[in-house]
């Protein structure tokens, strides 16, 4: 366990990493996306990440992320309760991006590694990281490095790592797992427990990290459920949800990932949010990714009425 102590201080609480919508002509749906994260935000999220892996991130533009955090902001919608998903292979997009934040006060930045080039040299990731660390030296933002998915970007050997942490450890406030890989978090805090906080995105290794925060993807539909899982781990007597039909949270979380198991994560999300806030546009993804198929729309269809989600409590 980190110790806060030692360690400069993070994001504490649920961070829904949120789905991002879309109109049929595919553009922004900035209503839709500030309507859904004032719902998080009422229902106790501490705040959200926007346009990270659950929010199709690298699939919008600068210009289209710069009008929606523009927009969030001119509405109401708090400043230091947005983080803002870096993803990119262009260091000066990236950076750009870093400026951005600063200049809307956000809470932090998640920066990852690079993607599209395969085949690529720990010396390459090296150089990749000075070359962004030395134009973000003056930026005020907190900043975590984010492990993305094999899928999606490039796999930071630990030689790298380990040089990111050793060479930038005045500038990260911790390191992000977002791989997938539980296993992962044990080695993250044996080389950089002492240095860095750890988290995960995966609701599971609460109870392995015992850390302040989490980024999930599932508190885009169960924010609460997160929220009192947390709680659980951190010795709090959470109030059980009214009606739930298991005894924890985390049988509850169980059984949400019995729903999701068998179909695409990102096109799930956007169909429950569809059937949760009954506005059929959420089932539209930003290509290249898809809206999920009629085979798969009725096999979810009967999983998440056998779950029985209590919308206006989970």
């Amino acid at each position: 366990m980190n110790s806060p102590t030692q360690l400069k201080a993070g994001f504490h609480g649920v961070w829904p990493d949120v789905v991002t919508p879309v109109k049929e002509d595919h553009s922004l749906d900035l209503r839709r996306l500030e309507s859904h994260i004032r719902t998080l935000l009422y229902k106790g999220a501490s705040g959200v990440v926007l346009f990270g892996e659950c929010g199709e991130g690298p699939s919008f533009s600068y210009d289209e992320k710069t009008q929606a955090l523009a927009h969030l902001v001119k509405e109401g919608i708090a400043s230091n309760a947005m983080m803002l998903a870096c993803m990119g292979s262009s260091v000066p997009e990236v950076v750009k991006l870093v400026h951005l934040a600063d200049y809307l006060k956000l809470n932090a930045v998640l920066i990852s590694t690079p993607f599209y080039f395969q085949d690529l040299s720990d010396d390459g990731l090296v150089n990749y990281f000075d070359f962004l660390f030395r134009q973000i030296a003056k930026s005020p933002t907190h900043c975590y490095l984010h492990l993305l998915p094999g899928k999606m970007h490039h796999e930071l050997p630990d030689g790298v790592l380990s040089n990111v942490v050793e060479k930038y450890q005045e500038r990260l406030y911790g390191i992000i797992n977002q791989t997938g890989s539980s296993s992962l978090n044990n080695d993250l805090l044996k080389s950089f427990g002492e240095k860095v906080l750890i988290y995960s995105c995966a609701e599971s290794d609460i109870k392995i990290l015992h850390s302040s925060g989490i980024i999930s993807a599932m508190a885009n539909v169960i924010p609460n459920v997160v929220q009192l899982l947390m709680q659980a781990d951190q010795g709090v007597q959470a109030i059980q949800i009214p009606g739930m039909k298991v005894k924890s949270s985390e049988d509850r979380l169980n059984e949400f990932q019995a729903v999701l198991a068998q179909h695409a994560s990102i096109p799930t999300y956007k169909y429950l949010l569809s059937q949760i806030y009954k506005n059929q546009a959420w089932k539209m993804a930003r290509p290249p990714l898809s809206h999920l198929d009629s085979i798969s729309i009725t096999a979810l269809d009967k999983a998440f009425a056998g779950f029985a989600l209590q919308a206006n409590l989970e």
